[in-house]
């Protein structure tokens, strides 16, 4: 079955206006159970603490991620979640990923070789969480099933029938986790892709201010995530060694902050 890689939160970071991106995330804090003003606050602290706007740095990191899917044969992608339509989506395995995750670049080959017989109606892979505000810089979370951001595929007719009862609910991790839960799904004990946590994502900035806007304590954070940079090469092994080329990338975009 064909592969298709669907782009979910991705603003024009180049050509949006404020207001505008300021609307789109009062809605996405309404969608993902968080104040409504939080992420705007967040990106007013940057603006006001990097010499580089927050807007430039999250078009760099999707530029990261856009090659990445560039590299990737076999595989379709829809750069706008809004262009998924029920009757444009076919046979096929569909994953969804925001504008700073990373996938196997030959994720397409290895959904391929699965035998779709006893998969339900998705697959689950293992998921990789790169810069959390951990001890380590690389966090391979439990092989237990659950859907981050990136790291399973939903078929395509179970997509349809979700999307033409306009529950587009789907298209958001946690929502899919219990649908497939619930619906069935194949459980791959390997992992695939890789969860980009820096500091101009949601979880990080809510995870390092916990409610303090201070500029110290933001730019304290970024030396900390830029510190364990060191930890890679310890750290990584050869089922990950195609992301690193992608770490080092990310590892100069804080830097220039700097």
């Amino acid at each position: 079955m064909k592969t298709y890689i669907v782009l979910r939160q991705s603003p024009d970071w180049e050509n949006i206006s404020i207001n505008k991106f300021r609307e789109q995330s009062r809605r996405f804090c309404e969608l993902i159970g968080r104040p409504t003003e939080q992420i705007n606050m967040y990106v007013d602290l940057w603006n006001k603490t990097f010499k580089i706007s927050f807007f430039e740095t999250r078009q760099k990191i999707k530029e990261i991620t856009i090659e990445n899917l560039h590299s990737i044969e076999n595989v379709e992608i829809v750069n706008n979640i809004d262009e998924l339509i029920p009757s444009d989506i076919k046979e096929g395995y569909y994953i969804f990923i925001d504008d700073d995750d990373w996938l196997h670049p030959q994720i397409a080959d290895l959904l391929s070789e699965i035998d779709n017989k006893n998969m339900g109606n998705g697959i689950v892979w293992g998921s990789v969480a790169f810069g959390t505000l951990n001890k380590n810089i690389i966090i391979r979370r439990k092989l237990d099933g659950y859907c981050y951001t990136n790291n399973y595929a939903i078929i395509g007719n179970f997509l349809k029938f979700y999307l033409l009862n306009n529950d587009n609910k789907i298209f958001q991790h946690g929502k899919a986790h219990n649908i497939l839960v619930k619906n069935g799904r194949l459980i791959i004990n390997e992992y695939w892709s890789i969860t980009n946590k820096n500091p101009s994502s949601t979880v990080y900035m809510e995870q390092l201010l916990k409610g303090n806007l201070s500029s110290e304590l933001f730019t304290e954070g970024i030396i900390n995530y830029l510190s364990r940079f060191k930890q890679i090469d310890s750290e990584i092994d050869i089922s990950l060694i195609w992301a690193k080329t992608m770490m080092m990338k990310m590892e100069q975009i804080f830097l220039d902050l700097l």
